[in-house]
């Protein structure tokens, strides 16, 4: 079965695992079909045979797009692109043009190999944790005495500053407050002034606003605003938020927070070392990017997959209303952000 892409703008997300397509294919590719074969432990210098694999989706792509420019026989009964199995780390989307494009009795397919798991991954690894054993400004003691840190992965020179970290393909929570699914109520939401006002025990031992986020459940839509200060008046805070997220938070009518008799607007915080406070949570350090994690229980550190995304695009496929991608296929392989 072909998927004929649309003319606009197509976008994987790189929390999707195994979620694009996953077609099982039951027929051999016919022997006159044009293959190029992709490995781990290739090299793109090599020539794409099966005993001599590429190392990159990406390059087999262009040599797919080569040997249709030039009309190679082989490809007359279609092109083939298979995939040893193994992790395919992307340092870039995957870009799928209209050129990539097959026909009806010659499609480009990017398969799996018999048996095989090949995994196309915008990750980067988080190694290097080691147990916190100093006084770190707004951790707790207790906290501190189960807490690790790694520094983040560099990307350019940079450390990657991140917002999902995965242990052992299980999600962890940045840290938040309240803690688990409990979410907190607004006492006032002050449209004029542009504040809001929050019970003081949401912060906990929070005193400075930088980098802390406020995630608002409103109707249909989830909202997330940076607070800009923040002003503690007794039981009762009072907040306000960056733009530009803040003003258009305030300005649009619908939906605003619920604020009514029947139970206000519920919110919680998250993003702040003193929110650090049971296995699970994480929260990364910037500028510097180290990255602190409470483990859950059984997950060794050292010997764990900690993984960070990298990408938000894993997979992205552009034609033109004249010139559609169409007829490429994807069978049994898998699209994810880890391993």
């Amino acid at each position: 079965r072909n998927v004929i892409m649309p003319h606009v703008k197509t976008i994987v997300p790189p929390l999707l695992l195994c979620c694009l397509v996953a077609f099982r294919s039951t027929a051999a590719a016919p022997e006159e079909s044009a293959e190029l074969w992709v490995s781990p432990l290739g090299a793109d210098t090599n020539s794409g045979r099966r005993e001599d694999p590429l190392a990159s989706v990406p390059v087999a792509l262009r040599k797919a797009r080569e040997l249709r420019r030039l009309d190679d026989a082989a490809t007359r009964a279609g092109i083939h692109i298979v995939l040893r199995g193994g992790v395919y780390a992307l340092n870039e989307p995957l870009f799928v043009r209209a050129e990539d494009s097959g026909t009806e009795t010659s499609p480009t397919i990017i398969e799996a190999a018999p048996g095989e798991r090949p995994v196309l991954s915008g990750a980067l690894p988080v190694t290097g944790w080691l147990k916190v054993t100093k006084k770190v400004p707004g951790l707790s003691g207790i906290a501190r005495r189960q807490v690790w840190a790694a520094p983040a992965p560099t990307v350019a020179g940079r450390a990657l500053e991140i917002r999902q970290l995965w242990v052992n393909n299980r999600k962890a929570v940045r840290a938040r407050q309240p803690n688990g699914e409990t979410l907190d109520r607004l006492l006032v939401w002050d449209r004029p002034n542009q504040q809001a006002w929050i019970p003081t025990a949401t912060l906990g031992r929070l005193r400075n606003p930088a980098g802390v986020e406020m995630i608002f459940h409103q109707q249909w839509e989830i909202a997330v605003c940076r607070l800009k200060t923040l002003r503690v008046e007794g039981p009762r805070a009072c907040v306000t938020f960056q733009s530009p997220e803040g003003p258009i938070q305030f300005a649009h009518p619908w939906p605003q927070p619920v604020m009514s008799t029947n139970g206000n607007g519920p919110y919680f915080l998250a993003n702040a070392i003193e929110f650090l406070d049971e296995p699970g949570e994480w929260y990364q350090e910037m500028p510097g990017g180290r990255i602190y994690y409470w483990p859950r229980t059984g997950e060794d550190l050292p010997r764990a997959q900690v993984l960070a995304p990298r990408l938000e695009t894993l997979v992205q496929i552009e034609g033109t209303l004249d010139q559609p991608v169409a007829h490429l296929q994807f069978r049994q392989v898998e699209f994810d952000h880890t391993a």
